[in-house]
């Protein structure tokens, strides 16, 4: 049976490598699966899989090697979010993220079925209506993103402290548009007091665009990159060269 390839990268908010990518094999439609190490001194906060169609699996394939990123911040960083979070929802309904540093809990559609990205623990989320299931209570949390009551903490304790701004990262680098070719990727403008995202349907960029960044920013569980004298774009879409 044909056989595919993937690589697993482990970098820190810099791009800089914190461990040797490792490199997959697999047959080839099977879906890829890997481990989340834990690195002293870091915290593990997302990943990107870069795949065809957004919300599709990340499966072997015969003519691309699948691109797996493993992102890590210092402990100081993954405090320094989770405090920002903490004051950008103090004057509204939120929700706690459950669980340990560096462990993830999955975003899923109304229906309760999960999406690819996760979210990061110990994060502080507004939320903006909640839907009863059989089952299980979600919480919207974004535009088709929810979260299960179980992986929450409804939380409405306000916090006072104003010393955190805007969580952005520099990072000089250039990057190229790696999306389906003869397909173009919108970009984004960011609201860095509330921190939302909105879409840009207006402004467009084809496959193998090459763009300069300077900054970086987490929304929910998306990583944004800031284009030189534009908008924003979201990292999945691109790679850095």
């Amino acid at each position: 049976m044909a056989q595919g390839q993937a690589v697993v990268q482990y970098l820190d908010a810099q791009m800089n490598e914190l461990l040797p990518a490792e490199q997959l094999i697999g047959t080839v439609g099977s879906a890829i699966e890997y481990k989340i190490p834990q690195i002293d001194g870091y915290v593990y906060f997302m990943k990107i899989e870069r795949t065809a169609e957004e919300g599709q699996p990340l499966l072997f394939t015969e003519d691309q090697v699948q691109q797996i990123e493993l992102r890590y911040q210092t402990k100081a960083q993954y405090q320094e979010m989770v405090a920002w979070s903490d004051q950008q929802t103090k004057d509204h309904d939120r929700l706690r993220i459950r669980g340990q540093a560096g462990q993830e809990i999955p975003i899923v559609n109304a229906m309760n079925q999960p999406q690819s990205d996760t979210l990061m623990s110990g994060l502080y989320l507004q939320f903006y209506q909640q839907k009863k299931l059989s089952q299980t209570t979600l919480y919207n949390v974004g535009v088709d993103q929810w979260v299960r009551a179980e992986d929450v903490q409804f939380d409405l304790e306000q916090n006072n402290d104003d010393s955190y701004g805007p969580l952005t990262t520099a990072i000089a680098a250039t990057a190229q548009v790696s999306i389906p070719e003869g397909t173009q990727v919108a970009l984004w403008q960011i609201d860095q007091q509330n921190l939302t995202a909105q879409k840009l349907l207006d402004q467009l960029l084809d496959n193998g665009s090459q763009i300069t960044i300077d900054r970086q920013i987490q929304v929910n569980q998306d990583l944004f990159y800031h284009i030189v004298d534009s908008q924003w774009i979201k990292a999945k879409r691109v790679n850095l060269i």
